[in-house]
């Protein structure tokens, strides 16, 4: 109720945690064609509203919980997809538009980033099977690890190209190189003015030339011990 009052709403797509959702009833109404939605609502003692649960179609089934929005009508989405044509030219890609509701617009207009830094996290860095483990602590420290090393891989195709391609080890060679190398618990400095006339050096990120890391073969331990 508190979060109610301060203004504060949530939308999320239901996944694997479906606890006290009503995933079986939803899940066997039939819907047709994409775009079709189904919704459930959550009557507060009052008797309005406050909580809807939602399917709607798309390539597949794809679930809602929200206490913002509604299933009124929203912006159209477009998805390209390839389709044999009739003409026998074969398969193009074409533009499919598909009706969506409110809350599925809401959604997708913002939190699809984050099923963007997950495909990231889990398919392209597979991080989640290089760094494994069951304590939870750990969990949500490599979580956030991994949340920092998606943030520098994204950085890293944005600066080199959408069309450009990266490999894993060059990727993790240069983020490591820059981890080590870097200036960033160096306070109260300021960098020395440059003499008029004196030859300037573009700088500017370097991804192919440079460092090459070597492994430590002895670790050096602080006094501690540690």
């Amino acid at each position: 109720m508190a979060r109610k009052e301060a203004g504060l709403r949530f939308t999320g797509a239901v996944k694997t945690a479906h606890r006290r959702f009503p995933l079986a009833s939803l899940s066997s109404r039939e819907l047709g064609a994409r775009g079709d939605h189904l919704s459930m609502v959550h009557l507060d003692a009052t008797g309005r509203p406050d909580m809807l649960a939602l399917v709607w179609v798309d390539r597949e089934r794809r679930y809602f919980v929200s206490t913002a929005g509604s299933c009124q009508p929203g912006t159209p989405c477009e998805r390209l997809r390839g389709r044999e044509m009739e003409d026998g030219t074969g398969a193009h890609r074409v533009a499919l538009t598909v009706r969506q509701p409110e809350v599925s617009q809401l959604y997708y207009g913002c939190c699809s980033q984050i099923d963007l830094h997950n495909r990231c996290r889990q398919d392209d860095l597979r991080l989640e099977r290089k760094l494994g483990t069951h304590d939870w602590s750990m969990r949500v420290n490599i979580s956030l690890f991994g949340i920092c090393i998606v943030d520098a891989c994204l950085r890293h195709r944005g600066e080199r190209g959408l069309a450009a391609s990266i490999l894993q080890a060059n990727f993790y060679e240069k983020l490591a190189s820059e981890m080590i190398d870097n200036t960033f618990d160096v306070t109260g400095t300021r960098a020395k003015a440059v003499a008029e006339g004196a030859d300037q050096v573009a700088s500017g990120p370097e991804y192919e030339v440079g460092t090459h890391l070597t492994p430590t073969a002895k670790r050096r331990h602080a006094s501690s011990g540690h």
